[in-house]
């Protein structure tokens, strides 16, 4: 619908597919007006046609919740993988790599997120000129003003991570297998004890 009118709000003092007269207003069987854009029942054959095939066939458009959903999964992959690097290094007792101190995949998400936002808007309909005081990025949607500014979040915190010391035990095989151990010990002592209780 937003394809046929012209919307000032939006910039747009003509409408993207601008229709003849004879696509509006229309009477029912009963006699009744109707204004605006006819149904598609009340078109004539030859003006099904022109809106399915022909000179005024909708505008194609962009399936981007599809682009959303693969956008969040590539993100979430990337992430974890960038999750396991840091795990490893830390292990390794090697904490100068690059970008694996705690937080840093916490950041990344935040970079990730930001950017792909701002580039999935450029694709959607939504009102470039809708926007509060707080926008830096006048042209764009609120959706990519958002975007911009988790990117740089995201950016403040990753350098933030990498100055500042933050003390994280991430463990190693041997002590996870060394506690598990113990848990089990534990639990077993308890169900004794729970045995002699009853008992």
């Amino acid at each position: 619908m937003s394809q046929f009118y012209p919307n000032s709000k939006r910039n747009r003092p003509e409408p993207q597919l601008p229709l003849p007269a004879e696509f509006f207003d229309y009477y029912n069987e009963n006699g009744q007006t109707y204004y605006g854009l006819k149904e598609y029942e009340e078109l004539t054959q030859e003006q099904k046609e022109e809106v399915k095939s022909g000179e005024y066939q909708c505008l194609p458009v962009h399936p981007t919740q599809l682009y959303s959903f693969a956008n969040a999964l590539l993100c979430a992959i990337l992430l974890y993988f960038f999750w396991r690097r840091s795990r490893r290094a830390l292990k390794s007792n090697n904490p100068e790599k690059l970008f694996v101190k705690p937080g840093s995949t916490f950041s990344l998400m935040f970079i990730l997120y930001g950017v792909t936002r701002f580039f999935l808007e450029a694709l959607r309909d939504d009102n470039p000129f809708e926007h509060g005081w707080w926008a830096i990025y006048k042209g764009g949607t609120v959706s990519q003003n958002l975007g911009i500014y988790m990117a740089t979040l995201g950016i403040v915190l990753i350098i933030i991570f990498q100055i500042v010391e933050l003390k994280v035990d991430v463990g190693s095989e041997d002590n996870e297998k060394q506690t598990a151990d113990e848990i089990q010990d534990s639990n077993e002592k308890s169900a004794v004890k729970g045995e002699l209780n009853v008992s």
